[in-house]
């Protein structure tokens, strides 16, 4: 049960980088006008 609770927090984790990352590019780009 444990490795299974570590590797979706693990996917959490990577999908929250992602959407961060994206917010940031976003970001950038709408101050960049």
């Amino acid at each position: 049960m444990k490795p299974v609770i570590i590797s979706l927090f693990f996917d959490v984790l990577q999908l929250k980088s992602k959407i961060e990352s994206a917010i940031n590019k976003n970001v950038f780009f709408m101050w960049s006008f």
